[in-house]
């Protein structure tokens, strides 16, 4: 018999298995889930990877050894993926339009959260977008491009090696990647999620699935009284823990290993299956196999909706969302993706491609010109801001606001006394705050104020030391204000363009604000939006890891710079008075009261040395949570409200430093 024709039930229920496992990882904020680690999900995703590069090779044996050509393989991967695909897309980008449903759309959605370095992409993200696992359906995708051409254009022996020539080179190939990715500026924490799902380091699973399919009569055979994919199977599965157990950074770093391990094993546990036949007979699981292909794509749409994936989501929510899915998966299944399939089988393969290859590239190239010309207008419109607009004399600055992107977004100089510029930035830290203050005092020659924006987390906060290095920081400062960054080691590679290839934007919104070009903003970073509750915690878990890793020496040597800096600024007559700006109530629920606390120690040392005035707003009662864009950051209309408020005290500020006179 031709096994390649053979149906092998045990494979649907590991489908089911691989199914469930990303349910229910998806679902683990739930307080009933949370015993369900984050890696089941990965593991499943893994189980799925083997799974179609076996299934998929197994076709294409077939197809070569009959002698068809690609045509009727193609037509009907896109009867089996793209309606059901598209549809999915098209009702999300009707409820809630999104970018990234344009990145899904024509399968780069993986490959173009590099140039942006979304936060899904990190390993401490509190709460997934309704598109975010598409990224391993793009993997796959980009597997059904490349694999079938080399596997029908190639003779058979060197088809065979790629599997294993994949397997062997994919923690390389990683580590590859990975460099270049931390020396473009990367975090780790960014650059470990993107290992994870760009495909070239995503192939070890597939491969090995495929490996498998070349060898199947032979993996089927009996050595003693077990199967060899047994066999074979469970070699991978401890050669991957022992390799995981023993790993460390010293020949390769984990970013480069951990998940080309974890796909070994993956892969390994799929071999184990192949040959369990009783798997089969778990009819309940193979049913959730054959219906996993709708069961992915609705989940995390559904959960979403749901508030599944939010913090403490409700356990009622969670199982009404896992129905729910199962649900619609199992209507898809009978109405749309069966049908569709049966349809395909009696239509010639003109016709076929004529409907659903013109329509589905139709779509494809419709929504990525649609995303490729609103990237250029975003792109002119931020050089032309730059490049047209008229720059403001320096005789006219008479105040300047300084800090991170709390002042850069919520304190609007158009709302201050006197005539003031805005030169906080996002993720600008005290160290920049002086050295650009310092700067400022020989530049601006009328200046009488500085208001300096600090927050919870200023005394800990150092882009030279942050966690996860953040050499693309450090260059923007050179490139953009041309300064060194606070511990320069002489590597010059930090300050290379490269490393801020994907920041473009940022680089010349510094620029603006360096060369004080005369906007309606003067500066400020105005954000549209409503808090919506999750990100408390997730702000606060990211301040406090600064304060954790960062402590002491951090809090000290900040406070000196800071203090330092002052002093300058009032032997030259210049004001500094620091700002706390306002935060959610939900954000301080979260924040480590220690750390509060020596917040409050290391303002109380900076104003008793400087004699400035601290005007702490980070608790006002007057903002609710309609004032914010997040947890920490003023929307466009609170942050009106505050620099009001903010003026008036400014007022009172300088009436009593009169008065002291």
């Amino acid at each position: 018999m031709d096994s390649s024709r053979e149906h092998l039930p045990q494979l649907d229920a590991v489908r089911g298995a691989a199914c469930l496992a990303v349910l229910l990882a998806h679902a683990n904020s739930t307080a009933a889930l949370q015993w369900v680690p984050d890696v089941t999900g990965v593991a499943g995703v893994g189980l799925f990877f083997a799974l179609s590069g076996f299934l998929i090779t197994r076709i294409l044996l077939r197809e070569r050894e009959s002698s068809r050509s690609l045509t009727g393989f193609y037509l009907r991967r896109v009867a089996r993926i793209f309606p059901v695909y598209y549809g999915t897309l098209a009702v999300l980008w009707w409820v809630a339009p999104s970018e990234e449903i344009g990145w899904a759309a024509d399968f780069s959605f993986n490959w173009r959260y590099l140039a942006n370095s979304r936060d899904y992409f990190r390993g401490d993200v509190a709460e997934a977008t309704p598109v975010a696992h598409f990224w391993s359906l793009c993997v796959e995708e980009h597997f059904y491009w490349v694999w079938p051409v080399l596997l029908m254009g190639l003779p058979k022996w060197p088809t065979r090696c790629i599997p294993p020539l994949l397997i062997l080179g994919t923690p390389a190939i990683a580590y590859f990647v990975g460099d270049c990715l931390l020396a473009s500026g990367f975090s780790e924490e960014e650059t470990n999620g993107l290992i994870s799902r760009i495909t070239v380091t995503q192939l070890t699973a597939i491969s090995i699935g495929a490996w498998a399919a070349f060898g199947e009569a032979w993996l089927k055979g009996r050595s003693g009284r077990v199967t060899r994919s047994t066999s074979a199977g469970l070699a991978l599965v401890a050669l991957a823990a022992v390799l995981y157990a023993s790993a460390t950074d010293t020949l390769l770093p984990r970013y480069a290993t951990s998940g080309w391990l974890l796909h070994l094993a993956c892969g390994g546990l799929f071999l184990v299956c192949l040959s369990a036949e009783w798997l089969g007979r778990l009819t309940w699981l193979s049913l959730i196999g054959r219906i996993s292909y709708g069961a992915y794509l609705f989940h995390l749409p559904v959960y979403t909706w749901l508030g599944v994936t939010k913090p403490d989501a409700s356990p009622t929510a969670a199982a009404v969302a896992f129905v729910a899915t199962l649900v619609l998966a199992t209507g898809s299944f009978l109405f749309v993706e069966r049908p569709i399939l049966q349809w395909a089988r009696r239509r010639s393969s003109s016709e076929l491609a004529f409907g659903l290859g013109v329509a589905a590239t139709g779509v494809v190239l419709g929504v990525f010109l649609n995303s490729f010309v609103r990237s250029a207008r975003e792109v002119e419109a931020v050089l032309s801001t730059v490049n047209d607009a008229p720059v403001v004399p320096a005789d006219r600055v008479r105040q300047v606001v300084v800090g991170s992107s709390h002042g850069a977004m919520g304190i609007s100089p158009r709302e201050l006394p006197q005539y003031t510029y805005n030169f906080a930035s996002s993720g600008q830290c005290p160290w920049y705050d002086a050295e650009i203050v310092l700067r400022l005092l020989d530049r601006l020659p009328e200046l009488d104020r500085v208001v300096w924006a600090v927050s919870e987390f200023s005394p800990w906060h150092s882009n030279a030391e942050s966690v996860g290095a953040q050499p693309w920081r450090q260059s923007l400062y050179y490139h953009g204000w041309g300064i060194l960054s606070q511990r320069h080691d002489g590597d010059e590679r930090r300050y290379g363009y490269p490393v801020i290839a994907s920041r473009l934007g940022e680089l010349e919104s510094m620029k603006a604000k360096r060369n004080m070009v005369e906007d309606v903003n003067l500066g400020w970073t105005p954000r549209a939006g409503a808090y919506d509750g999750p990100s408390a915690r997730l702000h606060a878990a990211g301040h406090e890891r600064w304060y954790a890793t960062n402590s002491t020496r951090m809090w000290k040597e900040t406070r000196d710079k800071v203090v330092a800096t002052a002093n300058v600024c009032r032997e030259r007559g210049v004001e500094v008075v620091f700002v706390c700006t306002p935060k959610t109530s939900a954000y301080y629920e979260h924040l480590d009261p220690e750390m509060r606390r020596e917040w409050e120690r290391w303002a109380a040392e900076v104003t008793t040395a400087t004699g400035c005035t601290l005007l702490d707003y980070g608790s006002d009662p007057r903002f609710g949570e309609g004032d914010f864009f997040d947890a920490t950051h003023l929307n466009e209309a609170g942050a009106v409200r505050f620099s009001r408020i903010l003026a008036a005290d400014l007022g009172n500020v300088a009436a009593d430093t009169s008065d002291q006179r």
